[in-house]
């Protein structure tokens, strides 16, 4: 009985052996699927009845993952019927018969992935005709806000003006996904005027939805004809539209010379704006000597008052808007409250100030501001402020009274270079507005300017179309690696040049100023506005000390 065991053991062991499966090896599969057959073929023409549209793919897809990914153009009525042939296989049925002499269009989504979850990185578009030729128009652009989720490129055909803004009421006949770097092409489109639009479409209805959708608004129409098929560069930045007024929350009294009137959002004051408070019972006025919001919180709309009795108040407030524009619902808005009797004890002090003691690397053209906790008499300030270069020269300049709380000071001309300068405070000539004093300090700040021979400038042209050459271009520059914009300047006949930049890598983007604001302007839906052409350069430019980069060649489309 033992060699028998042996053996038995012995097979055992055999076969363990011989049924063991390498390891997986090679690697890890990272490319989407493939589209590798359609019926009908791309581009075919003269199709009369179509049975059923076919996509073949070069691997298993994840049926799942079809789902609001297939769309056909112009829209149909009805839903697709889906039938699959195995896991690579996939028939759609039209729920409509086909029109004559038209171009029509399946996307594929790029929501759509293999079993390893690799996304298509871009649509795939068929086109076919059931007449004998095909729709050649492009359309072609890209939307330079990221990221943009469940965003599309739609396209409204015969646009004839803004008294009919197609995108709320219905879905658009055209569309197409942009790809994983926001670029998209809108293809095989009649010849006519298009309104595009970008929308991050968040329920999927086709339609915009103020508040909640973000739209892309472009700067003009788009027209296709015989002899221009083709319009690219047609780009977009995202917007968020706030169509509510702001929404006055409550009043808040704080002492006897200080009200705050509280918002649901910031918001600042038009042009024109003013606020009126008075005994409710004796009509006696209650003096207003400033108001303005909190420079640290918009929201929030200070009232710095005469002493106030504990009695009620009734006050009225006009020309607030919200930071887009939007007004009060009514043209004043009323509000009560009751006197404090609480004294106001708060030490009067700069709580902040730029530049900071011992800064290096200032701008030559930086503004010099503070911040106080009460608002500041303006005849005290210029009184007590000054700055001096190493000379002890005072130096000239401006002053920004925008805000009582925080003034700025701007030279009137360039700072030297590699220079040192000091802030004088002089906090014993310092008033509120109600005339109490700063203390008998003075504060001496120091910073210094950047060495000119550490700093490269860029200088470049810019291209814009006859139409647009009546308007401003500007051109901003923005570093790469601090995420922010350094400045912009305007370009004069063509040509610009951005000064006094540190060694680094930096972008540009030009915008054509049509409203004159010197910012770039997104447009908007109600009153209905073109958003603004702009355009960015399409590499990084190298900045070096010491060094002009030229050669910089931005062209705006159309």
């Amino acid at each position: 009985m033992v060699l028998p065991m042996l053996a038995l053991i012995a097979l055992l062991n055999w076969m363990a052996c011989a049924y063991k499966v390498a390891p997986g090896g090679g690697p890890e599969d990272k490319s989407p699927p493939r589209v590798v057959a359609t019926f009908p073929h791309p581009d075919s023409t003269g199709i009369t009845e179509l049975p059923y549209i076919e996509f073949q793919f070069d691997e298993a897809v994840n049926k799942a993952t079809f789902a609001d990914q297939v769309w056909i153009i112009p829209r149909m009525e009805g839903e697709l019927q889906w039938q699959w042939k195995g896991s690579k296989t996939l028939r759609l049925k039209l729920p409509q018969a086909l029109l004559p002499d038209q171009t029509y269009v399946v996307i594929l989504g790029t929501g759509i992935q293999d079993l390893r979850g690799n996304a298509l990185k871009a649509p795939y578009v068929l086109a076919f005709s059931t007449g004998e030729y095909i729709d050649r128009g492009v359309i072609s652009g890209r939307v330079f806000t990221s990221p943009f989720r469940n965003g599309f490129i739609y396209a409204y055909p015969g646009w004839a003006g803004p008294d009919s803004l197609p995108f709320f009421e219905r879905a658009a006949p055209y569309f197409t996904q942009p790809d994983e770097t926001g670029a998209f092409r809108l293809s095989y489109l009649k010849s006519g005027t298009y309104l595009v639009i970008a929308l991050e479409d968040q329920n999927g209805d086709g339609r915009y939805t103020p508040m909640q959708d973000r739209i892309g608004i472009p700067p003009y129409p788009v027209t296709l004809d015989s002899l221009r098929t083709e319009v690219d560069r047609v780009y977009f930045y995202l917007i968020r539209e706030d169509t509510l007024p702001p929404a006055f929350v409550r009043v808040a009294t704080v002492n006897r010379q200080l009200v705050k009137l509280i918002f649901r959002e910031g918001i600042q004051l038009a042009r024109g704006a003013g606020v009126s408070i008075q005994d409710s019972l004796t009509g006696t006025p209650l003096k207003v000597r400033y108001f303005a919001p909190h420079p640290d919180v918009p929201r929030e709309l200070l009232l710095y008052t005469a002493p106030q009795q504990k009695r009620h108040y009734v006050g009225w407030l006009w020309g607030v808007q919200d930071s887009v524009g939007n007004a009060l619902p009514q043209d004043t808005l009323q509000f009560a409250f009751t006197g404090s009797g609480v004294p106001d004890t708060v030490q009067p002090g700069i709580v902040r100030y730029f530049p900071t003691d011992g800064a290096r690397n200032v701008s030559y053209r930086t503004a010099i501001w503070f911040q106080a906790n009460i608002p500041l008499d303006t005849a005290s300030v210029r009184a007590g402020f000054q700055l001096l270069d190493a000379d002890s020269v005072v130096v000239p300049g401006e002053w920004d009274w925008s805000s009582w709380l925080m003034p700025r000071f701007r030279p009137r001309s360039l700072l030297k270079k590699n220079a040192t300068y000091r802030i004088f405070l002089n906090l014993a000539r310092f008033k509120t507005i109600d005339g109490r004093a700063f203390g008998d300090s003075i504060l001496v700040m120091t910073f210094q300017t950047w060495d000119w021979a550490e700093l490269g400038e860029i200088e470049g042209t810019v291209q814009v179309v006859d139409s647009l050459k009546t308007y401003p271009v500007w051109v901003e520059v923005f570093s790469l690696s601090e995420q922010r914009r350094l400045d912009a300047v305007e370009a004069r006949n063509g040509q610009f040049m951005i000064p006094f930049l540190p060694d680094g890598k930096y972008r540009l983007r030009a915008f054509v100023d049509r409203n004159r604001n010197q910012r770039l302007d997104g447009g908007s839906t109600r009153p209905f506005q073109f958003a603004e052409p702009f355009v960015w350069f399409p590499d990084t430019v190298k900045v070096r000390k010491r060094w002009t980069t030229q050669g910089i060649e931005i062209r705006f489309g159309k």
